[in-house]
């Protein structure tokens, strides 16, 4: 089984994929640092099994004396596609889906088995303040978070900000409530265009941050009546994607 030491190795691949079922969090018996503490916290929340054992045994298992107290164990060497961002900044066509603080993992599964289907070049997250990409999104997508090519963030807004300096032909699109009105004859006009579109979603509850709102090409939103007043993220992805890319 795969087994990953050291408190930033640790941190920084459950910051992407949270804890999932089956993992095994080894941590030293006398662990009272406050990072390894804000790690117990977070694995007995995800309700994964910890083993306090001693430093003996977690060089044992590491292979290494340098493992800082904490070793995990995942049972699946399975991982997300993971690109870098000069890789998503490079890119010159498609769709790139940016998600500004999806909260609830199974909206975030749906969100990548509909940009899967829909042929979306990169999903790009946050690496705080998101759903983790791990078991339950994973479940929730049916195996697509599996294919889908994913960029890891520190924040939507600066992403951004360098896309737009890095690639001025990007054509970025945010989306909310009070934005145009998307009509088959404005999503025509965006299919049309030359060069990569960025497509931002918000959070269920906040919607697109201001910074990203403004750092954008253009507000859109879907037509909707009322009673209703908003649909949920996982299906407002959805209608813009085959609204973007459908011919």
């Amino acid at each position: 089984m795969p087994l990953f030491h050291g408190m930033h190795a640790v941190e920084q691949l459950t910051d992407k994929t949270g804890f999932l079922e089956g993992d095994i969090l080894y941590l030293a018996r006398n662990a009272s640092h406050p990072r390894l503490v804000k790690m117990i916290t977070k694995a007995k929340r995800a309700g994964i099994s910890i083993r306090y054992e001693n430093y003996k045994r977690l060089e044992e298992l590491s292979g290494t004396r340098n493992n800082q107290g904490i070793v995990l164990e995942r049972e699946s060497a399975e991982e997300i596609v993971e690109l870098p961002e000069d890789e998503v900044f490079g890119m010159t066509s498609g769709i790139i889906l940016a998600l500004d603080g999806i909260e609830d993992p199974g909206n975030l599964g749906a969100i990548v088995r509909t940009a899967a289907g829909m042929g979306v070049s990169a999903i790009v997250l946050p690496k705080k303040k998101s759903a983790p990409a791990g078991g339950i999104a994973l479940k929730a997508s049916a195996g697509a978070m599996l294919h889908q090519p994913f960029c890891f963030v520190p924040g939507i807004s600066s992403f951004l900000q360098r896309m737009r300096e890095k690639n001025p032909d990007a054509w970025i699109v945010t989306t909310a409530s009070n934005g145009k009105i998307l009509t088959l004859k404005e999503a025509a006009r965006l299919r049309e265009r030359a060069g990569v579109l960025v497509l931002v979603l918000g959070s269920e509850g906040q919607g697109v941050s201001r910074l990203a709102r403004e750092r954008s090409d253009e507000v859109l939103s879907l037509p909707i009546k009322e009673p209703v007043e908003s649909y949920n993220v996982s299906v407002s992805a959805a209608m813009f994607l085959v609204l973007l890319i459908a011919e």
